[in-house]
């Protein structure tokens, strides 16, 4: 059954599959929990979204996860747990599996479709319900993403010239991903430029800076952080007051009785 004719598909993988191309840190086991926080933030924020938002939620994912179920303890944790078809990625590399996903979406009949992953922290119900209401006026919705790929793409339907020639995995996604866009439709909206997080300087940076992240969860990356033991010294954490940060107690063991 279609809501509303609006489908937001989450393109991602079991964490096992992703740590082997993104080097979040250097013990993969950590690597592991910290996808997974992510992943679980991406699913507290479609959550969220139900409430001002209809719409069909498809998981295109790897078979490992499919056999394994293993989506099924982030979507019953939320308050309403979230409804969800799951299909499995077709293809041989990343652009025939991210246009096979697409392409099987609209030919349910969906008219309106936004496609994210699990690795843009800093996204939000809003920005997913604005790129929505983009589409109402424009036939191609970017959310550039800061290291020159992107984190969101909305389309009302299927273009397939859009992934034509594209370098994956640098920086020029998004510019090739643009100008194949111009080719295609000159109804174009460009919504806020966010940070996704492939690598450990990535994952540094987006701590520093990040605004609209909550507070638990970014308290969570920085504890899997600390454990994971490869901070720099010269590291800033928020919310540690700069005296201690200055003395790196937050480094040391807590004094005898509060352990």
């Amino acid at each position: 059954m279609l809501t509303d004719n609006k489908a937001i598909i989450l393109f991602t993988n079991h964490p096992q599959v992703e740590i082997s191309r993104k080097r979040i840190t250097e013990n993969r086991s950590q690597a592991k929990n910290v996808l997974q926080a992510f992943l679980s933030n991406t699913f507290e924020v479609l959550a969220d979204l139900r409430n001002s938002l209809e719409y069909d939620l498809i998981i295109a994912t790897d078979k490992r996860s499919i056999e394994s179920s293993y989506f099924e303890k982030f979507t019953s944790r939320p308050a309403q747990p979230i409804q969800f078809q799951l299909v499995e990625q077709k293809g041989c590399n990343f652009d025939e599996r991210i246009k096979n996903s697409l392409q099987k979406t609209f030919e349910k009949g969906y008219s309106k479709i936004v496609i994210i992953g699990n690795d843009c922290p800093d996204l939000t119900p809003a920005i997913i319900t604005k790129a929505f209401q983009s589409l109402e006026k424009e036939d191609i919705v970017i959310g550039p993403a800061d290291d020159g790929g992107f984190y969101l793409l909305g389309l009302n339907r299927y273009h397939p010239d859009l992934f034509l020639n594209i370098q994956w995995c640098t920086n020029k996604v998004f510019p090739q991903v643009y100008e194949n866009a111009l080719s295609v439709s000159h109804k174009i909206a460009l919504i806020s430029s966010l940070a996704d997080v492939d690598s450990k300087k990535q994952l540094m940076e987006w701590i520093n800076r990040s605004q609209s992240a909550t507070k638990r969860f970014l308290l969570y990356i920085i504890h899997l952080v600390l454990i994971s033991n490869y901070l720099p010294a010269s590291f800033y954490i928020p919310f540690v007051r700069k005296n201690h940060h200055r003395k790196r107690l937050w480094q040391k063991s807590p004094p005898v009785g509060l352990a």
